[in-house]
């Protein structure tokens, strides 16, 4: 296992030192700063993709309130669909923490500068991995309990049907 990780280790420095030189002596073909924009334009529009999906889901769900079972399968079709996006986006972000890395890397290209002169962390891990995980959760565990409080209607509604014997009424004799 160790060699695997240390052979995986290998090829990404290998990558990124050819990243490097690409960078340093190919100005006119796309580079990494075009690729940079590229991505991060293209996690933007994943990530508001993701809210508004979820925020519809969300209200028709709400809306769905008066049946269980359509709530339900509302709750469970988004979280599915949840899921895949937010693989997307873990992808995407992934691609863009690569790139930045890279660039970082590279002394004198602005991007590397900036980072420098900022004071603050860097927040986007939050877009990336964080609410992504928080709005497919949310939405799983919503889809859960919707099923769960289905499941307990259809068990209770015999028993609301029926009296317990301990509850029928004394005959007479």
């Amino acid at each position: 296992m160790g060699n695997q990780m240390d052979a995986i280790d290998d090829a990404r420095k290998c990558v990124i030192d050819s990243a490097k030189q690409s960078l340093n002596t190919h100005w006119d073909h796309w580079d990494l700063s075009q690729e940079r924009a590229f991505i991060e334009n293209l996690l933007g529009q994943r990530f508001n993709f993701l809210l508004i999906f979820f925020s519809i889901f969300v209200a028709g769900a709400v809306e769905a309130r008066d049946s269980a079972l359509l709530q339900a399968c509302v709750l469970s079709l988004g979280a599915v669909i949840s899921i895949f996006l937010v693989l997307a986006i873990r992808r995407a972000q992934e691609k863009l923490d690569l790139i930045l890395d890279i660039l970082f890397a590279t002394r004198n290209h602005p991007v590397a500068v900036i980072n420098k002169l900022a004071t603050k962390r860097s927040r986007r891990k939050l877009i990336g991995h964080l609410v992504p995980i928080i709005c497919a959760g949310s939405l799983f565990i919503w889809s859960l309990g919707a099923w769960a409080g289905m499941v307990a209607q259809v068990i209770s509604l015999p028993a609301q049907s029926a009296p317990l014997p301990a509850q029928l009424p004394p005959q007479a004799k």
